[in-house]
């Protein structure tokens, strides 16, 4: 399997999802915290598969 380095947008999305994630986390925000593992996720799945597939 050959892995292919992400596109700049899709770095940089999953790059700011996982930061607010862990901002959310940090910082109480009753609305927005329960959404931070979710982030987190999300970016992290997103950068893993801008990895796996190129012109993604």
């Amino acid at each position: 399997m050959r892995f292919n380095a992400p596109e700049n947008t899709t770095w940089l999305i999953s790059a700011l999802l996982i930061a607010l994630g862990i901002f959310l986390r940090l910082v109480n925000i009753p609305v927005a915290s329960s959404f931070d593992f979710l982030l987190v996720t999300c970016g992290g799945i997103m950068m893993l598969l801008g990895t796996l597939f190129s012109k993604l």
